[in-house]
């Protein structure tokens, strides 16, 4: 057997860099994909922002919808009348039951052809606010409870009057001035221009 041939190395010669070779190649790509990567991070950060169409601290008017048609003050106790005695049901929408919101809707979209929001928080938002003594048929009331919020909408049929899907009553007209919805009262809304 031949004993392999030792070779003998330096000091000097074992601090000496060794060439790479293939090793390389490699940690070239390494470094184009990382600043390829780095590229496309930077050119994202770059987008403007949306600028809103209204100055910073002010607010614009919530919507108001025009109608095609002058509507008649009676328009809004004729459209409530077929749904008198309607039972509440939460998330109702038909005559089977309704809650206060989807009555609401289903009025406007009878009466005026106009959809209003699902919720009666969410109407809370729509229209100008009008004071309880220049009330007009077809004004949305609004009723809330302590830390809940908006908790409840009818339609003003002028006057005192109002109708509404009650939890307990169903589709009823009550008065204003009864005991729970005066003490809850919240504000008024007209929709209509």
């Amino acid at each position: 057997m031949v004993a392999p041939r030792q070779t003998r190395v330096s000091p000097a010669e074992i601090d000496k860099p060794q060439p790479a070779h293939g090793r390389s190649v490699f940690w070239k790509a390494k470094l184009a994909v990382w600043f390829l990567f780095c590229a496309l991070i930077a050119g994202c950060g770059t987008v403007q922002p949306v600028r809103s169409p209204t100055p910073v601290g002010r607010r614009l008017p919530p919507p108001t919808y025009p109608t095609r048609r002058p509507i008649n003050p009676a328009a809004w106790r004729a459209a409530v009348q077929p749904w008198l005695g309607t039972p509440y049901k939460y998330g109702g929408t038909d005559r089977r039951g309704i809650d206060c919101s989807g009555f609401t809707r289903e009025i406007y979209r009878t009466v005026a052809g106009i959809e209003l929001p699902r919720t009666a928080e969410t109407q809370f938002s729509v229209g100008v606010s009008v004071p309880r003594t220049a009330l007009q048929p077809g004004d949305l009331v609004f009723f809330s409870e302590s830390g809940k919020g908006i908790v409840h909408v009818g339609i003003s049929l002028g006057g005192d009057e109002f109708a509404h899907a009650s939890v307990r009553r169903g589709v009823t007209i009550t008065s204003l001035r009864e005991s729970w919805y005066a003490a809850r009262w919240c504000g008024a809304k007209r929709v209509i221009r």
